[in-house]
C-alpha cells in the first residue's frame, strides 16, 4: 500500500508541475503538436495481490494506446494491456508447500486525460486513467493440508492507472518511449471464492511511438532592412536580416547576394561597397538556411538602396554694387 501511496503521490506531482508550467511560459505553437499518438510495446505488472501468503509476483505482457490531443498540453488517452502469468506465482506456491499450476490472464482498459509536454527531443508526460479489467484463471494446486483444489474464474472489475513516463522525440512521426511507470489500482473478485481486496501494483512499459495529424508545421520567415536607403556612389550600406520560426537550437548559416556593388558578411548583417555604381535602384537578397533541418529549412528576404544622381554643381554671383560710374569699381562675389 505504501509503495501505490508513494506512485499517486509522484503522479499528482507530475500533473501538478506540468500545470504550473502551462501557466507560467507562452505555450508552444500549435504546429507542434500532433493530433494523433500511438504508442505500443512491452509492459510487466509487479502485482501485489493482498492475499496472504503471497507477497508479490509479475506478469508479462503488452499493448497500445491511442492518443488524441487537444491544444497544445492536454489530450485524451485510450489504454489496452494484456498480461499473461509468469513462473512468479507458481514459485510462490511451491515455496509454502504447494505443488501444481496456475495460469490465467489480465486485460486492463483505462480511459483518462493526458497532459505533455510537446517540444523539444525530451517530452515528459502524466496520466490519469480510469476503467476496467478482466481476467481468466485456471489453477490445480495441491497441499498436504487442504488436499487438491480446482479453480476456473473469469472476473470484472475497476482499475485506474496513475503515472507518467518519458518520450524521446526522433523524427517527426516516430518517438521512442523508454520508461512509463504507472500505479496500477485493481479491485478483484474471484468467482468460487471468498477473495475480494484491492491491489496496489506497479506498471512498467517502454515503447515505440507514431505520431500524426496536426496543423502543419509554419515555415521559417526573414525579413531584411539597409540603411541608409539613399546614398551617393562610393557610401557604404549596412544591410540587416531577422529570421523567425527557425530552430532556436541549431545554427544558422547566411549568405548575401546584390544586384550592383560588393557584398560582404556572413552573418545576420553585410556590408556593401557601392563604388562605381551608376545611379539607380540596387536590391540586396539575404538567405538563412538551417542545415540540420530536410524541410522547411530556407528563408530569403531583399531590400533596397538608390544611389542617387550627382547633380551638377552651381554659382550664383552678384555686384556690389550694382551700378558705378565709369571709372568706378565694384565688388564681384561668388557664392557655388
Amino acid at each position: 500500500m505504501k509503495k501505490g501511496f508513494l506512485l499517486s503521490v509522484i503522479a499528482l506531482t507530475t500533473f501538478s508541475t506540468f500545470g504550473q508550467d502551462a501557466a507560467k511560459k507562452d505555450p508552444p505553437p500549435d504546429d507542434s503538436v500532433p493530433k494523433f499518438e500511438v504508442p505500443v510495446g512491452f509492459s510487466f505488472v509487479n502485482v501485489h495481490p493482498n492475499l496472504a501468503p503471497i507477497t508479490s509476483f509479475n506478469i508479462f505482457g503488452g499493448g497500445g494506446e491511442f492518443d488524441v490531443n487537444f491544444g497544445q498540453y492536454w489530450g485524451v488517452k485510450a489504454d489496452f494491456m494484456g498480461y499473461t502469468q509468469g513462473s512468479g506465482i507458481r514459485n510462490q506456491l511451491q515455496s509454502h508447500g504447494y505443488a501444481g499450476q496456475v495460469s490465467g490472464n489480465l486485460f486492463t482498459y483505462t480511459f483518462g486525460p493526458q497532459i505533455k509536454k510537446h517540444t523539444g527531443m525530451v517530452q515528459p508526460f502524466g496520466e490519469a486513467l480510469f476503467g476496467a479489467w478482466h481476467s481468466n484463471a485456471y489453477s490445480q494446486v495441491y497441499n498436504i493440508t487442504h488436499g487438491l483444489t480446482n479453480r476456473n474464474s473469469n472476473n470484472n472489475g475497476f482499475a485506474m492507472n496513475l503515472g507518467g513516463g518519458i518520450d524521446l522525440r526522433l523524427t517527426e512521426h516516430f518517438t521512442a518511449r523508454p520508461v512509463q511507470v504507472d500505479y496500477l489500482l485493481t479491485r478483484f473478485t474471484a468467482n468460487g471464492t471468498s477473495y475480494t481486496a484491492n491491489q496496489n501494483s506497479f506498471r512498467y512499459f517502454a515503447g515505440i511511438e507514431f505520431t500524426w495529424g496536426g496543423k502543419p508545421p509554419i515555415p521559417p520567415s526573414a525579413s531584411c532592412s539597409a540603411t541608409p536607403m539613399e546614398i551617393m556612389a562610393g557610401d557604404p550600406v549596412t544591410t540587416n536580416m531577422t529570421t523567425q520560426n527557425f530552430n532556436p537550437k541549431h545554427t544558422i548559416s547566411y549568405s548575401w547576394t546584390s544586384t550592383g556593388g560588393t557584398v560582404s558578411g556572413t552573418r545576420e548583417s553585410a556590408q556593401v561597397k557601392t563604388g562605381g555604381l551608376a545611379p539607380g535602384s540596387y536590391s540586396v537578397t539575404g538567405t538563412a538556411t538551417d542545415t540540420k533541418e530536410k524541410k522547411n529549412n530556407v528563408a530569403s528576404c531583399n531590400a533596397s538602396f538608390t544611389v542617387k544622381q550627382p547633380q551638377p554643381p552651381v554659382a550664383s554671383c552678384s555686384a556690389s554694387p550694382t551700378s558705378v560710374e565709369a571709372g568706378g569699381t565694384s565688388a564681384i562675389s561668388v557664392t557655388a
